[in-house]
């Protein structure tokens, strides 16, 4: 089982599955400020973690990913 985020400019959506004909859960989260965006992706992540276990997850992002939030491109 694996996990795949996408960070986009409107939504954001997280998957979970073992391949693209096999997607098990998805989550839909609106694009809004990096921590409110951020904080829901991860608590999607962890509530299928802790159920499902999986053991790796791919992002792609439509930007550059910076999750320091002191750096100024943040």
């Amino acid at each position: 089982m694996v996990a795949g985020i996408e960070l986009g400019g409107t939504k954001s959506i997280c998957v979970l599955g073992t391949g693209p004909d096999d997607i098990r859960a998805e989550a839909r989260i609106a694009t809004t400020d990096p921590v409110t965006t951020l904080d829901a992706v991860d608590e999607v992540m962890r509530r299928w973690h802790d159920k499902h276990s999986f053991k790796a997850v791919g992002v792609a992002s439509f930007g550059p990913l910076q999750l320091d939030p002191a750096s100024p491109d943040y």
